[in-house]
């Protein structure tokens, strides 16, 4: 099964940010210290490299039957429903052949790793069950089963675009 991330108004590296900050934040909360601002750049870095190895994009992705697909965790949230111009989504396919509950729990393994390296000797109880909600809740509604894709004749003249060039128009926000 072929999953698909759709962001509106978003590239991957603004759900790359969004999801460090949310990290940030969780060990913020359940910290004795206030995280210093390596620890986001940790996250950043170590987060981009889980899912650079994922996602890849590509220039043709979003034929109409891209849409059929449902979300897997929760609903769309209602301006992703009624998204004016298509030209605002970013499509990403994941090109792993994992379950949608292994990503999370890899990004979960990611983020534990980057706080055991930043806070070495620190035991951080209940850190990978709120991470993982953490994830769940900004996945939410961008995580689509993409049934349809690589059957469609749009899908034989993709080619791949880097997911991460900022200069690439395929990729602004």
């Amino acid at each position: 099964m072929v999953y698909q991330l759709k962001l509106i108004d978003q590239n991957l590296q603004g759900l790359t940010r969004e999801m460090a900050v949310a990290c940030w934040r969780t060990v913020d909360l359940i910290g004795s210290e206030r995280p210093r601002i390596g620890l986001y750049r940790r996250l950043y870095r170590a987060l981009r490299d889980h899912i650079a190895g994922q996602a890849a994009g590509y220039r043709f992705c979003g034929a109409k039957s891209c849409d059929e697909g449902k979300p897997v965790l929760g609903e769309p949230e209602w301006h992703e429903v009624f998204a004016p111009g298509r030209e605002r989504l970013h499509r990403y396919l994941l090109q792993t052949e994992q379950e949608p509950g292994q990503v999370i729990q890899g990004l979960v393994a990611a983020v534990v790793r980057a706080v055991a390296q930043e806070y070495p000797g620190v035991r951080w109880k209940g850190l990978a069950r709120l991470v993982r909600g953490r994830m769940e809740r900004v996945l939410h509604g961008r995580l689509y089963v993409a049934p349809r894709c690589g059957h469609t004749p749009l899908c034989e003249m993709n080619e791949p675009a880097d997911p991460w060039d900022a200069a690439d128009p395929l990729n602004a926000t």
